[in-house]
């Protein structure tokens, strides 16, 4: 007989019989409260309803350890993703990793969040000249390998594309 061949639809809910990884069981990622270096903003109340619900769910306020966010273009998914980073500050669930795929992504998590007055960093290529930009608050050939790791702990955000979050820098030994 022939395969049955299961397609994929991003609206259908998961069985509840779906076996979870070992990290999506495990305890709660933040077993210490985590005090900001920086603003952390209120919350953002031009959301809209379904932003509001994404953002709640991503950040755990549902009890979940995992939420995918998706959708076209310009239906507010960085809106959602950066009002989730800030509730995690406000819950006390830091320091954050926000990574994208591209570097306009990632450009446009650390430009909403450094708009707001978060603490953040931008690591790599920052083409649109970021103020946030660690290429910008050294003199990269200068500074020291603990000095550029030290600044990078002292920040409440650490944005990256996904290849980035593996530079030496992010993976101290």
């Amino acid at each position: 007989s022939a395969p049955q061949h299961r397609s994929f639809n991003p609206m259908q809910l998961p069985s509840s019989n779906v076996a979870l990884s070992a990290a999506a069981a495990a305890p709660a990622l933040w077993p210490q409260p985590y005090t900001p270096f920086g603003l952390v903003p209120a919350p953002r109340q031009h959301l809209n309803v379904s932003q509001r619900r994404a953002a709640a769910r991503c950040a755990g306020v549902e009890g979940r350890k995992l939420t995918l966010v998706q959708g076209p273009p310009g239906t507010g998914k960085t809106v959602t993703a950066i009002e989730t980073i800030c509730t995690w500050l406000r819950l006390r669930r830091g320091p954050v990793l926000a990574t994208a795929f591209s570097n306009v992504g990632v450009d446009n998590l650390a430009e909403g969040l450094m708009a707001l007055g978060v603490n953040v960093v931008r690591m790599g290529a920052n083409e649109r000249g970021l103020e946030c930009g660690f290429d910008l608050k050294f003199d990269l050939e200068v500074a020291t390998y603990q000095e550029k790791t030290n600044f990078i702990r002292s920040c409440d955000v650490v944005c990256a594309t996904c290849i980035g979050v593996g530079m030496p820098l992010l993976n101290p030994p």
